[in-house]
């Protein structure tokens, strides 16, 4: 790690985010600890400014770790799946990650943000996650979902159901001015096609001291072991990096410049031709995680994508018409 960081520090930006996943970082606390000792030190000579966000189940987090999480202004994001917590993931981890949420206030430098996924038995809890969080005053709240799995039509009921009892209770804050904590229902950006950022302006470095565009490929690759997904996607070890002078191979940049809205597909239609393609974004690898094969994207992802759109879009109606 000490050796990774000395090599890459000369590539990153003047206010670089790094960013620790898993699997579970904290597993690796001492040596994230380390890491950022390493950057600190470097960018005080430098004048960069890193910002740091970890990404965690919570069964770890204690107040040591916390403490140090504070201390250097983390953006914290804890997987939280609401009711269904305990029946999903692990059994009582639903009470030890609410008393970390009624923790972190006491932790004012931390910057809290929730990930909770749902599939098509657990998306009827949707709307009582949401109110959960709101009320522990959670500023992002993002919601996603299990691409793996058919979604029938009576899931994709739910859901919609579940958004719009969400956006109702959420015109409050479009009425402040204040940002909506839903990611999902906040103003959408101007349209436009959806580029994967992957390879561009952000790389992942794996536990074997590979790098890849973007952590979600290491997730890929461990999902799809193949030898062509580490020839297409992966840049090499940090060494091949820096004696390449940080300009990776053209032929794998291309790999991920692939990663366009307008270049995806479903096993139905290609998704160029939809009215919704300017309003429609999706994580390749994410989308492929099933199939292994990245720019397919599962029917279930185009049908929760077009709820999602049509909810927000009620929203924001719904405000404008109520003069917000």
């Amino acid at each position: 790690m000490d050796l990774a960081c000395a090599a890459l520090f000369p590539y990153l930006s003047s206010s670089p985010l790094i960013q620790f996943c898993g699997g579970e970082p904290l597993l690796a606390f001492r040596l994230i600890r380390r890491a950022i000792e390493q950057l600190e030190k470097r960018s005080r000579d430098s004048r960069t400014l890193p910002r740091y966000s970890l990404t965690t189940n919570g069964s770890l987090l204690r107040p040591e770790i916390l403490s140090f999480l504070e201390a250097h202004r983390f953006a914290l994001m804890l997987s939280f799946d609401g009711p269904s917590q305990d029946q999903e993931r692990r059994k009582g981890s639903y009470r030890r990650l609410t008393a970390v949420l009624d923790e972190l206030p006491a932790y004012p430098g931390i910057r809290p943000a929730t990930n909770s996924v749902f599939g098509p038995r657990t998306v009827g809890t949707l709307a009582d996650t949401i109110a959960f969080l709101v009320d522990r005053r959670v500023p992002e709240i993002l919601v996603s979902f299990d691409l793996t799995v058919p979604w029938p039509p009576a899931a994709l009921n739910r859901l919609s159901e579940g958004l719009r009892a969400a956006a109702k209770a959420l015109l409050d804050y479009a009425r402040t001015g204040k940002d909506v904590p839903v990611l999902n229902l906040r103003r959408p950006p101007e349209p436009g096609i959806f580029v994967c950022p992957a390879g561009r302006d952000r790389l992942a470095l794996d536990a074997e001291g590979r790098l890849w565009g973007c952590y979600r490929f290491v997730d890929f690759h461990r999902a799809h072991p193949r030898p062509d997904v580490l020839r297409r996607f992966c840049f090499g070890t940090v060494a091949d990096f820096v004696r390449a002078g940080g300009n990776p191979d053209p032929r794998i940049l291309a790999a991920y410049g692939g990663g366009r809205m307008d270049l995806a597909r479903t096993r139905e239609r290609p998704c160029a031709g939809c009215a919704r393609l300017d309003r429609c974004a999706f994580c390749p690898p994410a989308a492929a995680m099933k199939s292994g094969i990245v720019g397919l994207i599962p029917v279930a992802h185009c049908r929760i994508s077009r709820i999602v759109i049509r909810e927000r879009e009620r929203f924001w109606k719904r405000a404008s018409d109520a003069g917000f």
